[in-house]
């Protein structure tokens, strides 16, 4: 089937699934939503491909990547990451050719971090910057965490520089919640936006302006599902069909309908995440 609208950012594979998750992939598909399952760890990465290949012939895809504040991160294995972009024959994750379609979720969190804990941000940037070196090297795009205490954006800031000095062109900024200027410079690098149901909270003013500014052709929208239900569905456990309220969410502030903005955000995922 050809997708209507893609949820790029979900995490179907999680444990909150495990009572109903053919119920719940079944009624994506029936409504036309495909959706991009993304790993947390590299044992969670594996539970996303091995998702994605239970659907052979359906839009539902895996991304493989270490959450930055996940206990794996000091145990980081990057032959572990490269077995799971490249299985070996016959072993697990075989016959994912197709499924795997990006490295991610990886980047910096510094939401509950203490300002000194220079440790801990160093290791961070240390294993972002070893998924951004397999993301070149299989020439996978880049889904990117990013995360800060309120008010404060240096970790954005810092995702910057490494953007930069690595030179990476393919990327997304998954869950964008940083402000119009730091977004204007990550567009300016080629990146991507990617919006949830936060859009659609009241009080998400500063997120709506870049929403509401940003290019169309670079925009994408997710679930990150289980996470983060859009306001209608707010205390409820997410998933993939909500990607509509978020596109509903994006007409609303463009002032445009919101089936070019879902034939839109779906062409770009798309051309982004090259599926087939």
């Amino acid at each position: 089937m050809q997708p209507r609208l893609i949820d790029t950012h979900c995490h179907l594979q999680f444990t909150q699934y495990d009572q109903d998750r053919d119920i719940i992939i079944k009624r994506s598909l029936e409504q036309g939503i495909g959706l991009i399952a993304v790993g947390t760890s590299l044992t969670d990465s594996l539970a996303a491909v091995r998702l994605a290949e239970q659907y052979p012939q359906d839009p539902v895809w895996a991304a493989v990547g270490v959450h930055p504040t996940n206990d794996d991160l000091g145990d980081f294995s990057i032959n572990g990451l490269k077995s799971l972009l490249m299985p070996p024959p016959g072993g697990a994750g075989s016959g994912s050719a197709g499924k795997v379609v990006a490295v991610g979720e990886c980047g910096l969190d510094f939401a509950r971090l203490e300002p000194d804990d220079l440790a801990t941000r160093q290791l961070q940037a240390d294993t972002f910057e070893q998924h951004i070196l397999q993301a070149k090297q299989y020439d996978k795009p880049l889904i990117i965490h990013t995360r800060d205490q309120a008010g404060d954006y240096g970790a954005y800031d810092e995702v910057l520089k490494i953007l930069i000095r690595h030179q990476v062109k393919k990327f997304v900024m998954h869950c964008y919640s940083g402000d119009w200027a730091r977004a204007e410079r990550f567009l300016e690098l080629g990146g991507y936006l990617s919006f949830t149901g936060i859009i659609t909270f009241p009080k998400s003013e500063i997120m709506q302006e870049v929403a509401r500014r940003a290019p169309i052709d670079r925009i994408m929208v997710e679930t990150d599902a289980p996470f983060l239900a859009p306001q209608a569905f707010r205390g409820r456990r997410n998933e993939p069909v909500y990607v509509a309220e978020v596109v509903k969410k994006l007409a609303e502030l463009r002032i445009v309908n919101s089936a070019e903005v879902g034939a839109t955000t779906t062409n770009n995922a798309k051309i982004f995440f090259s599926l087939s």
